[in-house]
């Protein structure tokens, strides 16, 4: 999940503009849900997937994800 909150990364994550960007990975929407003003998408993007919650409203087909909230996992 991304956004914060418990077992989230730190905030900033979330869809991503036209525009190529540090951290910007295509995304392929697995799932679309509307609550009201927000929206939970979850997505794959590389060989994994993210939850983001947002208020955006348009198509979502890149997902930015900052630094900090990146983490390389030694699979050994």
């Amino acid at each position: 999940r991304v956004g914060g909150g418990r077992g989230r990364p730190p905030g900033g994550c979330g869809v991503a503009g036209a525009g190529a960007g540090e951290n910007v990975f295509a995304a392929n929407v697995l799932r679309d849900r509307f609550f009201g003003a927000s929206r939970q998408i979850e997505v794959a993007a590389g060989n994994g997937r993210l939850e983001i919650e947002t208020a955006a409203r348009g198509r979502v087909d890149r997902v930015r994800v900052p630094g900090d909230a990146i983490q390389f996992i030694n699979d050994n």
